[in-house]
């Protein structure tokens, strides 16, 4: 309660739990935010590297979804593009080339 001169008291009370109410509603809006943002990156990055993962073990047929337009979709596009291109890589080396050389630099 605040004293004023002339003018009696006014009460904060209400106030106050307005404003902690307001606070506690923005931390909690601003987690579920964090989370879905977090989720949004976190999801196609696993993706990506669980299909280069796939890839460096000889799985051609790896691909990753693209559903963004980002640098995330760009790498998942990339990763899909490098399959592919191996693919057609090997099935253009026939029987009658030379095998491939892998470099170990």
């Amino acid at each position: 309660m605040i004293l004023l001169a002339n003018a009696g008291t006014i009460s904060l009370s209400g106030t106050t739990s307005g404003i902690v109410l307001l606070v506690a509603v923005t931390v909690v809006m601003s987690g579920f935010v964090g989370l879905m943002l977090s989720g949004s990156i976190t999801r196609p990055l696993r993706q990506s590297a669980q299909a280069a993962q796939r890839i460096s073990n000889g799985d051609l047929t790896a691909r990753v979804a693209v559903n963004n337009r980002d640098e995330l979709g760009t790498l998942a596009s990339g990763l899909s593009s490098m399959a592919s291109g191996l693919t057609g890589l090997i099935k253009e080396t026939g029987s009658d080339r030379p095998p491939l050389r892998i470099s170990r630099s």
